[in-house]
């Protein structure tokens, strides 16, 4: 059993993610962390509101770009602490973000994301039996 759920890695002028889930739904719900904890503290974040989040796509990898895009447009406004995704296949997937809105006197923005990128993206299933994704932020 892989214990770690995401890593960060070096990538010139950017940042790089790795993440792993026993299920596509672990896997997005780790890359959305591994991307949430670049953008700020979740610990520091109620979980009062809640917001319904889908998203569609022609394909996986597709769909995990848009996920990760989606959840940092909302970011702007709302901070999600945590995930729980209803539904997903290859081409959609349904979710709830739990978290609180945005402010800026109490929230401390750690790094700014302008865009998650195609860049090396790559989600695959691996020998062990885990899922992987790799994707590129540019920072």
């Amino acid at each position: 059993m892989r214990k770690q759920r995401y890593k960060y890695i070096d990538h010139t002028g950017d940042v790089g993610l790795e993440a792993w889930g026993e299920t596509y739904e672990a896997l997005f719900i780790n890359a959305a962390y591994g991307m949430l904890d670049l953008l700020f503290d979740r610990g520091k974040t109620a979980k009062n509101e809640h917001k319904n989040l889908e998203v569609q796509a022609e394909d996986i990898e597709i769909l995990l770009v848009d996920w990760l895009s989606e959840i940092k447009y909302l970011s702007y406004k709302f901070l999600t602490n945590e995930i729980i995704i209803d539904k997903m296949n290859e081409n959609t997937i349904k979710a709830k973000l739990y978290g609180e809105k945005y402010n800026p006197e109490s929230h401390e923005v750690l790094r700014e994301i302008k865009n998650v990128t195609y860049h090396q993206l790559r989600v695959e299933k691996l020998k062990d039996g885990f899922y992987h994704a790799k994707v590129i932020f540019d920072v």
